[in-house]
């Protein structure tokens, strides 16, 4: 009796430990849009306050469960890509568009006097010692060549000895013309078409011509103003296995009403993982370092 109850514990261990592998694999084989459902909007909020890009939401974003940051880039007067939205936005620090400071003015400064700046370099390294995260340019290539500043991106990334841009960095395009571009000049795998750029596009052709679009360069991911996640419109895009991202919501409510129109995931700055999931993350995350 003793023998055999030990041979149904042991077999009990063994498929659950099986279970496990196998649930293991499939999580690291999943590409990120199956696995994270918020995007961290400018690394997200910290004390009520957004779009910092600040080293502290960036943390704090992490610490809740957030694997998707996305990252506003801009560039110093003196032609350095530091983390910043706009040079308008009042963030106490004095700075504007009339009023641009050099990489070392901006590094030294603090956001609201309390928050640490970043630039690409912090970006990158912060990259290096979590394989876990990913990250999502915002490049507003109306401001300048978003061709350029992907390739200081990638100058900056070879010169630290880090190999996996590619994989971890996910680029937002704007407009067709800019992913045209840039699959020309590089070879990232991941990339979101952000929609608010074609809002004359949408209103007067609907998804069609997006849709076709997308297909063609095998896109797997579209960001859609909120007004246009209709049922339609997500049904379509599901259709071609194509997911679907809004910006930005911080409602709850909101979220469940987008998820029941067929929506993927959302960019936000105060919603995150349950602690069940982010529980899950942790441990996938830990055993898959092994």
């Amino acid at each position: 009796m003793k023998k055999k109850l030990k041979i149904l514990i042991l077999i009990t261990i063994v498929g659950i430990l099986s279970a496990f592998i196998i649930t293991l694999l499939k999580w690291n084989s999943q590409p990120y849009y199956d696995k994270y459902q918020f995007i961290s909007h400018a690394l997200g909020g910290i004390d009520n306050l957004d779009y910092t890009n600040s080293q502290e939401a960036l943390d704090y974003s992490y610490s809740r469960g957030s694997r998707l940051m996305e990252v506003d880039l801009l560039y110093t007067s003196d032609g350095h890509l530091i983390c910043r939205h706009n040079w308008n936005q009042e963030l106490g620090d004095g700075f504007s568009k009339e009023n641009i400071p050099d990489y070392e003015t901006f590094m030294a400064s603090k956001i609201n006097g309390i928050y640490t700046t970043l630039d690409i370099e912090t970006i990158i390294q912060y990259a290096m010692d979590h394989p876990d995260v990913y990250f999502i340019t915002d490049i507003k290539s109306y401001e300048f060549d978003i061709c350029e500043a992907l390739e200081v991106i990638k100058n900056t990334a070879e010169k630290m000895g880090y190999s996996n841009l590619d994989k971890q960095f996910i680029i937002q395009v704007y407009s067709y013309e800019d992913y045209e571009r840039l699959s020309e000049e590089f070879s990232f795998q991941n990339y979101i078409f952000t929609l608010y750029r074609m809002k004359d596009e949408l209103e007067e052709n609907g998804i069609d011509n997006i849709l076709d679009f997308c297909t063609e360069k095998d896109i797997k991911v579209v960001t859609l103003p909120k007004k246009y996640a209709t049922e339609e419109i997500c049904s379509k895009l599901k259709e071609k296995n194509i997911k679907i991202y809004v910006y930005t919501i911080d409602s709850k409510d909101t979220w469940s009403k987008l998820k029941a129109v067929g929506v993927d995931g959302i960019y936000t700055n105060y919603i995150y993982p349950s602690i069940l999931n982010r529980w899950l993350v942790k441990m996938m995350t830990y055993f898959s370092a092994y």
